[in-house]
């Protein structure tokens, strides 16, 4: 008997079987996998940490160099296949890339932004500073 599974479900598989390996092995402590923000940014890490540019990340994962700058810059998520690639061509596994995002978002403090309370809702965020002058109008002269 032959099951078929579309793409996004082996997506959802490998992003869940990941996430469970390396809580297992205690390098997320979330138990989920980074954000696509966190990803990227490890990849760009390391690319700069190697002086690489964005072209060679098309050439690795075979995309167009628009769609690599969006996969750098977080817009667009990194596909499974294709952080296989990266971490291959960076001579990691995808555990360490991923381990990489998650201490990278740690180091940052984006996890910890979501425990911390937020302002209070009657402060006006764009309320001028107490002693600011209002800027005057030219008179029209009428």
């Amino acid at each position: 008997m032959m099951y078929t599974v579309s793409r996004r479900d082996l997506e959802l598989i490998v992003q869940e079987v990941v996430s469970r390996c390396l809580d297992e092995r205690g390098m997320l402590r979330s138990g989920s996998l980074p954000s696509q923000g966190d990803i990227a940014g490890a990849v760009r890490a390391e690319f700069a940490r190697r002086d690489l540019h964005q072209v060679r990340l098309a050439e690795v994962i075979g995309r167009s160099i628009p769609t690599a700058r969006a996969r750098m810059r977080g817009i667009y998520a990194f596909q499974p296949g294709e952080l296989e690639k990266v971490a291959a061509f960076l001579g990691m596994g995808v555990g360490d890339l991923l381990a990489l995002a998650e201490h990278g978002a740690r180091f940052t403090g984006r996890r910890n932004a979501e425990a911390v309370a937020p302002q209070d809702a009657s402060t006006d965020l764009w309320a001028q500073p107490p002693r600011a002058i209002r800027p005057r109008r030219p008179s029209t002269g009428t």
